[in-house]
């Protein structure tokens, strides 16, 4: 057995790692993305059914399962990411539309900008994946205007959603 003899070390022990495992073709859970979130220092306000949001907005991020929470562990996650009292985003990488529950969450901010784009292959499992990288990109990349900014992580991405997960992988590494 080996002490632990800093901060750092038990800090190092504790933090999520992105590794192999978990960039393989497998859902990531609720627990999953709060540790990745803190790994990457996201303004994560919590993870929450789309069926379960909380009535008051605050500013941050949410990651949404699309499933209802009676219907059982998940299905397919997107991103509610709120900047201030006036802008507000959605993000689903397979480009669906914004469901009904998240417009009544997100009833103040009109428009609310979201993309058609479908990014991720039908085959994967990497939805949790795609949210990360979107809170991460608009979180930390703050130069242009918030719409352009998400324009550009979009354009991260090609039309032949095979290769975008590779494109995904490496963003996160």
């Amino acid at each position: 057995m080996r002490l632990l003899t800093s901060k750092s070390q038990v800090r190092t022990l504790l933090e999520p790692k992105i590794t192999m495992y978990t960039m393989e073709d497998k859902p990531l859970s609720n627990v999953d993305l709060e540790e990745y979130a803190r790994k990457y220092k996201l303004p994560l306000v919590g993870v929450f059914s789309k069926d379960q949001l909380p009535d008051k907005v605050q500013v941050g991020s949410y990651y949404v399962n699309m499933q209802n929470s009676a219907d059982g562990d998940g299905s397919h996650w997107v991103l509610v990411k709120v900047f201030d009292k006036k802008n507000a985003l959605y993000f689903d990488s397979f480009g669906e539309r914004i469901p009904l529950e998240v417009m009544k969450f997100l009833q103040h901010y009109k428009p609310i900008p979201y993309s058609n784009r479908h990014i991720q292959n039908i085959d994967s499992s990497r939805c949790g994946l795609y949210v990360l990288a979107c809170d991460r990109y608009m979180s930390t990349i703050k130069r242009k205007k918030m719409l352009e900014q998400f324009d550009d992580f979009l354009n991260l991405f090609v039309a032949d959603t095979k290769k975008n997960d590779g494109i995904l992988i490496d963003y996160l590494k």
